[in-house]
């Protein structure tokens, strides 16, 4: 329901003053990339309570469109990505027939679409795209850095200290506090230890995850697993081109959707309500 009303806030903002990438709606938040994130992966559990619940719901129906909408128009690839390979996996679980059908069903939305979403995911191919290669220096910044503070890190958010060290962030359009990357973010805060310790926690919840989803029978009774699955996984993809780790908002969404697989019903553990 509330991402549902912050998606609807996002549409009267794009109705009121349009969308372009010199205003990109951010709905009930502070910037854009949080309200993606956010929109992200709620977009991800109204798609797997409808593929693996309950198809014939209006009301969650109209949630889901409203939110793939407003996400849409926040013009925020990394959250487009993110949402398109999370749904993707979902719609493999659900029926492999149903994946097959993914790309035209892109093609529709990209041809329903705005001129300044079209614009936007046209630019994904564009390797001359400003922002992209302003994540290039970021990401060679951080490689330096690195290699630097190769074990422990140079400690949280170093980069606003020791970066200006480093000649390509002064080639920065602006003097970034991330490096829009959560693997080199963490690398340069924790080092080689912080990147290990933070993959296995991904690659433990992913291996739980994954039992759970094993260990129920039937569709219903699996949603909430999948809907955690999908959600998370489209966070770690959007954390490839965004710190979304560090986007507290963002994360604290991501920390809730881990924790539904292992969520028990008072049936499962022999109570009685």
């Amino acid at each position: 329901m509330a991402s549902s009303v912050a998606a609807l806030y996002g549409l009267i903002q794009v109705a009121l003053k349009g969308v372009s990438l010199h205003h990109r709606i951010s709905g009930t938040f502070s910037h854009y990339m949080t309200y993606a994130g956010i929109l992200m992966q709620t977009a991800l559990g109204a798609a797997a309570y409808l593929l693996f619940r309950n198809s014939k719901n209006r009301w969650v129906w109209a949630a889901f469109l409203l939110i793939i909408t407003a996400l849409a128009l926040t013009l925020t690839r990394q959250a487009w990505l993110g949402f398109g390979v999370g749904f993707l996996i979902l719609l493999t679980i659900r029926k492999p027939v149903l994946a097959a059908g993914f790309p035209i069903l892109v093609a529709l939305v990209f041809w329903l679409s705005p001129p300044a979403v079209k614009e936007r995911v046209a630019s994904l191919s564009n390797l001359g795209d400003a922002t992209f290669k302003e994540r290039i220096i970021m990401w060679q910044v951080g490689w330096e850095m690195f290699q630097d503070y190769p074990v422990t890190g140079c400690g949280f958010h170093c980069l606003r200290i020791v970066g200006k060290d480093y000649p390509g962030y002064h080639e920065l359009a602006v003097p970034y506090h991330t490096l829009h990357n959560n693997i080199v973010q963490i690398a340069i805060d924790a080092g080689t230890l912080g990147v290990l310790a933070w993959l296995y926690l991904w690659l433990s919840y992913f291996v739980a995850a994954g039992r759970k989803t094993a260990s129920k029978t039937g569709s219903a009774p699996r949603w909430p697993i999948l809907a955690s699955i999908g959600a998370i996984t489209a966070f770690m993809v959007g954390g490839l081109f965004e710190t979304n780790f560090y986007d507290s908002e963002v994360v604290m969404l991501a920390y809730v959707f881990m924790a539904l697989p292992f969520v028990e019903t008072p049936k499962e553990t022999g109570k009685q309500n």
